[in-house]
C-alpha cells in the first residue's frame, strides 16, 4: 500500500511532541538485523500507523518499514489506543532513523522518536531469545500447486510477509530450486544475509553450523544464535502413506489408524526426538 524508497538521509528534523500521543522504543541503539519493539499511546483511529524513516526523510513517501497500530499491514475496524509493535530484523544502512506515529492512513504526524542503527561489525547480533520466530512451509510439489500454481516468487513473498527468522521448507524440488528461492528472498528487506542448508531445506537469518541427516525422515540443523548459543531445528516431512485420518475417512477403524501411525511416523519422529533432546 505504501511505497518503499531507498532511504536518503537529509537534514535532521526536530522532534514534534504532541499532547495525548507518544512513541518509544525498547532501546536507542540497534545492530543491523535486530528486532525493534515500538510502543505507542494515544492512537484514535484503526488506520493510524507507525513508520521507520531515515532521519530527515520526507513524510511521503520516505519510510523503509511500516505497520498499522494493530501490528500488520492490513487495517481492522478496531482502534488500538496503545501497545507495542515488533518490527522483525531489517536491513538498513547504519545511521539514525525516526520512528513516527501517523494519523488515519495519512501523514499527519502524531509523535516521533529516534533510533541509531550501528554496523554489525561494531557489535554482535544478540540472541533473539523469546523473539525467535520459525516457519514451516510445504510449498506443494515445488510450488507448482496451490493458488493455481503460484510459483517461486509467491513462496518468497509469503515468507517475507511472515518475517520468520528460521524457515523449514517441504516439497522443494531440489537444491537448485532451494538456491533460487534463497536468492529471491535475499532481495527482500531483512534477508540479505540469509543462510541455507541444502541437506535440510532450511533457511535461516542466523548461521547454520551443523546438519543432522543420517537415517532420518526429517533433517535437522544446528543454528548459532550468538557465540556459544545454539539451537537444534528439525524440518520433518514424515511418511505420507498409511495416514490415520484417511484410514478413518475410508472406513477403517481407530485401531487400524493407530497401527498405521505406529509403523510409520511414530518411529520416524522418535528418531528425531532422540537427537533433539540429546
Amino acid at each position: 500500500m505504501k511505497l518503499q524508497l531507498v532511504p536518503v538521509l537529509a537534514l535532521l528534523l526536530p522532534a514534534l511532541p504532541l499532547a495525548g500521543q507518544s512513541i518509544s522504543t525498547n532501546k536507542s541503539d540497534y545492530v543491523v538485523g535486530e528486532h525493534v519493539a515500538v510502543s505507542f499511546t494515544g492512537s484514535t483511529s484503526p488506520r493510524d500507523w507507525v513508520g521507520i524513516f531515515p532521519t530527515g526523510a520526507p513524510h511521503a513517501p520516505g519510510h523503509v518499514y511500516w505497520r498499522y497500530t494493530n501490528g500488520t499491514t492490513s487495517a481492522t475496524a478496531s482502534v488500538v489506543p496503545g501497545g507495542t509493535i515488533r518490527f522483525l530484523p531489517f536491513s538498513v544502512p547504519q545511521g539514525y532513523y525516526d520512528v513516527r506515529l501517523y494519523a488515519d492512513d495519512g501523514y499527519a504526524e502524531l509523535a516521533r522518536t529516534t533510533i541509531h542503527v550501528v554496523s554489525g561489525a561494531e557489535s554482535p547480533v544478540p540472541p533473539p531469545v523469546a523473539d525467535l520466530t520459525v516457519m514451516t512451509f510445504n510449498i506443494w510439489r515445488g510450488a507448482t500447486l496451490g493458488g493455481g500454481g503460484a510459483g517461486e516468487q509467491a513462496v518468497v513473498d509469503a515468507i517475507a510477509k511472515a518475517g520468520a527468522d528460521v524457515i523449514a521448507l517441504q516439497e522443494v524440488n531440489d537444491a537448485t530450486q532451494l538456491q533460487t528461492l534463497a536468492a529471491l528472498l535475499r532481495a527482500k528487506p531483512g534477508y540479505s544475509g540469509l543462510h541455507v542448508s541444502s541437506e535440510a531445506d532450511v533457511l535461516s537469518r542466523f548461521p547454520i553450523v551443523d546438519t543432522y541427516t543420517a537415517g532420518l525422515a526429517g533433517y535437522g540443523v544446528k543454528i548459532e544464535l550468538s557465540p556459544g548459543s545454539h539451537i537444534r531445528f528439525f524440518n520433518s516431512h514424515l511418511t505420507h502413506t498409511s495416514y490415520g485420518p484417511y484410514t478413518v475417512r475410508d472406513g477403517g477403524t481407530v485401531a487400524q489408524a493407530l497401527a498405521g501411525e505406529g509403523s510409520t511416523r511414530l518411529p520416524e519422529i522418535q528418531a528425531i526426538l532422540s537427537i533433539l533432546v540429546d
